[in-house]
């Protein structure tokens, strides 16, 4: 167990004698929020890029609340220095909102060229309010984006499906946003796809709902599917919606009957004579046996 610092003397004495530097390093684990806080500035202060390695030991192994001290701190200086990159980096994958959001912070205060490609990379955060903070300080930066994929999630980060259709790029890029369980846009990302509704899009939506993960798909793009170049599969699917519903308790009933209801309207669209029969028969006694 490490000493805690036992008064506001104490601190005083050390915080201002580089010889204290070993003894605030310790105290970057202390119980107390306030007084890590405390030590952080302190050295960075007494210590400059010195402090680089104690802090970026507590970034990989520190305690959350550790690790979040370290970094809110930074974001508060008026001039965030250029040694603590390396640090905010690792602190961008950090597990905690906050800390990532931080991270953000230094980074657009650096207002540095260097600082726009991991910027980039937070468009894909699963934290909206740290996928905004990005957004802000690369527009600060005059980002432009370079390419499909980066013109995507820009779209995206801004909490809009109006995605630039560059065709198969950009059905890509989404189908990468998909297959990712941590990204914060996945809804959005099934919604450009309908909104692209041409049949490799759709592909990819079927593929979708083969996945456990099909509850949480909006029904436009459940309706899309019937525009697929996988009829058969398609049909198989579909009809076990129709059949089954939405299972999900966490959606809302009328989420739920929207999607069987856009399965019903998606096997309108395939043009095979099972997706026929299993309409016609659904309009006559209200189910598909």
């Amino acid at each position: 167990n490490l000493p805690n610092i036992r008064s506001d003397g104490e601190f005083l004495g050390i915080s201002r004698n580089p010889r204290g530097i070993p003894r605030l390093i310790e105290c970057l684990a202390d119980s107390d929020y306030n007084v890590r806080c405390a030590v952080v500035q302190a050295l960075v202060v007494l210590a400059g890029e010195g402090a680089a390695e104690p802090f970026k030991s507590v970034l990989q192994n520190g305690l959350s609340g550790e690790r979040k001290s370290i970094v809110h701190q930074l974001s508060l200086l008026a001039l965030v220095p250029h040694w603590t990159v390396e640090l905010l980096m690792i602190a961008l994958h950090d597990e905690d909102d906050l800390t990532r959001g931080y991270a953000v912070d230094c980074l657009a205060k650096l207002g540095d060229s260097a600082t726009i490609e991991p910027l980039v990379l937070v468009l894909n955060d699963s934290s909206s309010s740290v996928r905004k903070k990005a957004i802000n300080a690369l527009e600060k930066l005059n980002w432009k984006p370079r390419n499909v994929e980066e013109r995507v999630l820009r779209v995206l980060a801004a909490g809009s499906s109006h995605v630039p259709n560059e065709g198969v790029p950009t059905i890509q890029v989404l189908r990468n946003v998909l297959s990712d369980p941590g990204s914060g846009f996945r809804y959005d990302a099934m919604r450009a796809l309908a909104a692209i509704g041409t049949p490799e899009a759709a592909d990819v939506l079927l593929a979708l709902l083969q996945t456990p993960d099909w509850t949480k798909t909006p029904a436009e793009a459940i309706q899309t599917v019937g525009k697929t170049s996988d009829p058969v599969a398609a049909i198989r699917r579909l009809l076990e919606i129709v059949r089954s519903g939405n299972p999900d308790p966490t959606r809302s009933e009328e989420f739920r009957e929207a999607s069987r209801d856009a399965a019903l309207s998606a096997l309108a669209q395939i043009d095979h004579p099972d997706a026929k029969d299993a309409v016609l028969r659904f309009a006559a006694d209200g189910s598909e046996k």
